[in-house]
Parts: C-alpha cells; structure tokens; sequence
C-alpha cells in the first residue's frame, strides 16, 4: 500500500443475490482502480453467497462486510470467507436493527 491508497473499498450491493451483468461492471471498476493504483484490495457489502463466489471467481476479494449476529448468522458467507481467508467484517453484531 502507498501513500493516498486506500486499503480497501467495499463495492455495496442493493441485496437482489444476482451475479448479473451489472454486478459484473461494478466488480470490474473495482478491479480497474485497484489495478491502477487506486485501491489496495476490493471488498463486498451486503453480497449474497452467490454473488459472493462469482466476484472470487474473477478477482481477489479481501473482504466481506455483510449482516451477521448470533439471532441470524451470515452461515454459509460466513464460512465461504473462513475457508477462503476473505476478511469478515459483520454490521449488526448485537443484533440491532440492520442499516437501511
């Protein structure tokens, strides 16, 4: 990392689970800044498991910042990170109301 990077940028998904064409465009300007300098490593928000294993397919990911509490674990996210060593980073922790 050098001076004026950021270390990480989360791309935030509006929550519809699809890997689509759009996704894809986003995930490749993320991919672009990181390449130029920009951005350190890419990351995800609100990212569905799908979503999530699609994004790896074509890049690095360092990390994941998806709902996850001990009323409604991330689960299946959770471990997807855990076994690919994709940073986890949970909003809602306490089990507060999720942002909106």
């Amino acid at each position: 990392m050098r001076f004026g990077q950021l270390a990480a940028v989360n791309l935030r998904l509006p929550g519809d689970e699809r890997a689509d064409a759009r996704f894809d465009d986003q995930l490749a300007a993320m991919v672009t800044a990181r390449d130029e300098g920009l951005i350190a490593g890419v990351g995800l928000s609100n990212v569905s498991l799908e979503q999530l294993r699609h994004a790896v397919a074509g890049t690095d990911i360092v990390c994941v910042q998806n709902l996850f509490h001990l009323a409604d674990a991330a689960g299946p996210r959770f471990e997807e990170c855990l076994s690919r060593g994709i940073a986890f980073v949970p909003f809602c922790p306490l089990a507060g109301r999720a942002p909106g």
